[in-house]
């Protein structure tokens, strides 16, 4: 679909951009950049059957970038990631349980708050809100007795919103070089059409720690 190869397109430039070289935050206060990898679990909320909220928690890696000043700064993210489980599904008036694989990608966009200014060594804290669009494939396996209506693979592009909060612990090495460890909460917004669903929720709390420099 035309659609889904835009979502694709969009993702690609994502992670072009998040891994693009760039200044260091090393070059010191004001207007700099930073890049992080963190690695992240989302536990899914959302009503039963409609959801993932009773399926296993989604994992993955997420390539994170931002730039600015030290009070607001714009960011980029590229995350991808897959939940593996079984759950029951809704499918028309009944729901089934079946086995289930989740792999998505999403490219998000968006802006933080430094409430302290930001420093270049110690302990910054941090509020941020993006949007972002995403890509989603799901393997569903029924059982081979079960009468079911819902597809074994489903793709579908979405978009949805997050509000985020974050710690980063910036430390030092030799010739001026510096590293952080970054700890961070966020609630993901996103429905989607899949399993059956015109609005499956994969909304839920993604907590993250990761590595910048």
């Amino acid at each position: 679909m035309v659609i889904n190869r835009e979502i694709g397109k969009i993702l690609f430039a994502f992670l072009c951009g998040v891994l693009a070289p760039h200044k260091s935050f090393s070059a010191g206060e004001g207007d700099f950049r930073t890049t992080k990898i963190n690695f992240f679990q989302t536990y899914y909320s959302g009503e039963e059957n409609k959801s993932l909220g009773k399926g296993s928690p989604g994992y993955g890696v997420e390539f994170f970038r931002d730039g600015g000043g030290n009070i607001f700064r714009g960011y980029i993210k590229g995350r991808f990631g897959t939940s593996t489980g079984s759950q029951k599904f809704q499918d028309g008036s009944d729901s089934v349980t079946a086995q289930y694989n989740l792999y998505f990608g999403h490219g998000e966009i968006g802006g933080l708050l430094f409430p302290i200014p930001r420093r270049d060594m110690g302990t910054n804290v941090y509020l941020g809100a993006g949007g972002f669009v995403s890509y989603n494939l799901m393997n569903l396996a029924t059982s081979a007795t079960t009468t079911t209506h819902l597809k074994t693979n489903q793709q579908a592009a979405s978009y949805g919103y997050s509000a985020l909060m974050g710690v980063e612990m910036v430390f030092g090495s030799g010739a001026g070089k510096h590293y952080m460890g970054t700890l961070e909460m966020s609630y993901r917004q996103e429905q989607t059409r899949l399993a059956g669903q015109e609005l499956f929720d994969l909304s839920g709390l993604t907590l993250s720690v990761g590595l910048g420099w």
